[in-house]
């Protein structure tokens, strides 16, 4: 039976930096997880409240794909769009920084609704844009290119 044998050279400094980006991977996880969670409770802070729902379902998550790690800050709720974007013309006159950018349309007329099924009736020319996510990250964004940054910095000196 023949044996071959294969003697590789330099393997511990490849797996010293193997260790180091799987280091660093953590390292830049844990920022980004900070960084979204501060930026979930501002836009918690910054939600209009009537009842505590929209407020209520604001959460966050922190997944790795492929080469990047994704933070985001999101809500289910149905309704949610409206309070950011607003509605009708007072939405569209409310000028969210993201609306134009984002191709968005608003009903240009008034409209009549009846929340109780048809008793009471009201007339609306739609809802100002209260945008709490949108201002959420703006008002984060520095915060969270420090964290990461320091987080990168911190990584490589304990290389």
């Amino acid at each position: 039976m023949a044996q071959v044998s294969i003697r590789v050279e330099g393997l511990g400094e490849v797996l010293k930096h193997l260790n180091r980006v799987a280091h660093l991977n953590d390292e830049v996880k844990s920022a980004v997880t900070q960084a979204t969670g501060i930026t979930e409770a501002t836009a918690k802070d910054l939600c209009p409240v009537d009842t505590g729902n929209l407020r209520s379902t604001i959460r966050m998550d922190v997944r790795a794909e492929r080469e990047e790690i994704i933070g985001r800050v999101f809500t289910a709720c149905e309704y949610a769009m409206y309070v950011e974007f607003g509605t009708g013309i007072i939405g569209e006159l409310s000028n969210h920084p993201r609306a134009k950018k984002l191709g968005l349309s608003y009903a240009n007329y008034p409209w009549t609704y009846t929340p109780d099924g048809g008793k009471t009736f009201y007339r609306t020319r739609g809802y100002v844009a209260q945008p709490f996510m949108y201002r959420a990250l703006k008002w984060n964004e520095a915060n969270i290119k420090r964290i990461i940054i320091s987080a990168v910095e911190r990584s490589v000196k304990n290389v």
